[in-house]
């Protein structure tokens, strides 16, 4: 009698996330308030793909552009995300999210294929556009005494203009956008900076900051709103500034990727391992590798 036949081992089908570093919102000084949010990094889908047994994917992840205040300034940019590989892989770069722009004529950076930051309030500044993998900043609203910062683009939408909500708060952040192996969002932009009596800062989803503001005076006191950073590990763009020197822009998130996977795949750089479903999910926040079996 024939023995029964062994059954074939599966064929390694992978997904692939990948996305840049969030910039830093831009900074203010001297009375000049409305600083722009910061652009998202650029956010990549790989679909199911089925690479050769032995394939070497090196990941090098982005860090979030550094938190700038004190005077005009645009946001720094954040740093790119890198996946390459071995076996004929072509090399996928996610571009770190551009500046959010100074109050004054300070430009972001320009975002490569990531989302641009907002522009700021003083004399209406324009948001810097974004590349294919990102989205547009909103433009800088001065209607005084209102000075609004526009919101950085996101993953899945563009910042809002300075003046979006009137003169509730500042431009939001452009959406992120949620990968569906895992249906966690992140990419969002960060909401641009405000200033004057119950203005808010624009307001950041999806890993995004949100922007500085000004509450309401309480007994003659002034209650000011530090921006806040992108979230780590979403490519969120960080908070606009304010014009006191004591408050900064947000700084932005830093990069991630993210494999799914129908089989047990080699790693190094101690990536989390999760599950979602059958797959396997390998997160990489910092660099590392995987090897495909």
């Amino acid at each position: 009698q024939r023995a029964a036949a062994w059954p074939s081992p599966p064929i390694p089908t992978l997904q692939l996330l990948i996305i840049g570093g969030g910039a830093s919102g831009g900074s203010t000084y001297g009375n000049y308030p409305g600083a722009g949010g910061a652009g998202a990094g650029g956010y990549y889908v790989v679909g199911n793909f089925t690479p050769t047994s032995g394939t070497v994917y090196t990941i090098t992840i982005g860090a979030g552009g550094a938190a700038v205040g004190g005077g005009d300034y645009a946001g720094n940019n954040g740093a790119n995300t890198v996946v390459s590989g071995t076996n004929g892989y072509t090399t996928v770069t996610m571009n770190g999210g551009g500046g959010g722009g100074g109050v004054r004529g300070a430009v972001g950076g320009s975002p490569g294929n990531a989302s641009g930051g907002g522009g700021g309030s003083h004399l209406h500044r324009s948001g810097i556009a974004g590349g294919a993998n990102g989205n547009d900043g909103g433009d800088g609203i001065q209607n005084s005494p209102y000075y609004m910062g526009g919101g950085g683009g996101g993953a899945g939408g563009v910042g809002e203009d300075g003046d979006a909500n009137s003169a509730t708060r500042a431009g939001d952040g452009g959406d992120g956008s949620a990968w569906a192996i895992d249906s966690v969002s992140r990419g969002g932009g960060g909401g641009g900076g405000a200033y004057y009596e119950s203005d808010g800062g624009g307001i950041g989803t999806s890993g995004g900051g949100t922007g500085a503001g000004r509450n309401a005076n309480i007994d003659g006191a002034i209650s000011f709103i530090a921006p806040t950073a992108g979230t780590a590990n979403t490519g969120g763009g960080g908070g606009g500034g304010h014009w006191i020197a004591a408050i900064y822009s947000g700084a932005g998130g830093s990069g991630v990727v993210i494999f799914s996977s129908n089989v047990e795949a080699g790693t190094s750089g101690s990536p989390t391992v999760g599950s979602e479903g059958l797959l396997t999910t390998y997160k990489f926040t910092a660099s590392g590798t995987l090897t495909v079996p």
